[in-house]
């Protein structure tokens, strides 16, 4: 593979911005692509900006696409090292597992920063609700209608 570009996956404005391989996650790039999707029913790219900006730093990655309306999925790292940025001033170091807990915490922050950004569906594909974070949240989907 070496320095191969994947082509977008079906459903999504550009590539995914992940913190694996040659793409390394970029705010600025993040913010452009919501404001390509542009303003659609409940979507609204600076409210989203806006909501995302403090926990960006702390994710591993985001997706942005349409599933017939815009949809996120965000991804929470389990090592340190795996974060796009730190927020809270700590070095990233390698191997620093984050507590479930801390993870847990990071989740929910999400979901309440996307309901106020109008998300109109919230969820963690782990979670045995719609809704609710699980014990080990890892992929969560924000979609708006």
């Amino acid at each position: 593979m070496g320095g191969a570009h994947q082509p977008p996956q079906p459903g999504l404005a550009r590539p995914p911005l992940t913190n694996s391989g040659e793409h390394r996650p970029d705010w600025k790039e993040l913010c452009s692509t919501l404001r390509a999707v542009g303003g659609y029913n409940n979507f609204d790219p600076e409210r989203v900006i806006d909501q995302l900006r403090p926990l960006f730093g702390d994710l591993s990655s985001v997706e942005v696409g349409r599933e017939a309306s815009p949809v996120l999925y965000v991804h929470l790292p389990y090592w340190t090292h795996q974060q796009i940025t730190r927020t809270d001033g700590r070095e990233c170091g390698m191997g620093e597992r984050i507590d479930d807990a801390d993870r847990r915490t990071l989740a929910r922050g999400l979901f309440a920063a996307m309901r106020a950004a109008g998300a109109d569906e919230i969820s963690d594909e782990r979670a045995d609700a719609f809704g609710q974070v699980s014990e080990d949240p890892y992929r969560l989907r924000f979609w708006w209608d």
